[in-house]
């Protein structure tokens, strides 16, 4: 018979999970944020900087990007 462990890390608070997931390395934030949807609107609440391709169409996207990322303080358009 296996006994599974139960989640403790689903009783944590987001404010518990953001304060974990901001000692990460950038690479890891990528890799925990595909891990749940809760995960990924954690990190998408919590980030405070976003990087953008200027050469792309960058109108269309802007209203629903700063939807997601709203804790956004800075923006970096790269050429």
């Amino acid at each position: 018979m296996v006994v599974e462990a139960p989640d403790c890390i689903s009783y944590l608070p987001d404010e518990c999970l953001s304060v974990i997931f901001q000692s990460l390395s950038y690479a890891d934030k990528k890799r925990y944020s595909l891990v749940c949807r809760r995960w990924l609107m954690i990190e998408s609440h919590s980030r405070h900087r976003l990087s953008l391709n200027a050469y792309a169409d960058l109108l269309p996207p802007v209203p629903m990007l700063f939807t997601r990322f709203n804790s956004v303080n800075k923006l970096a358009l790269k050429w």
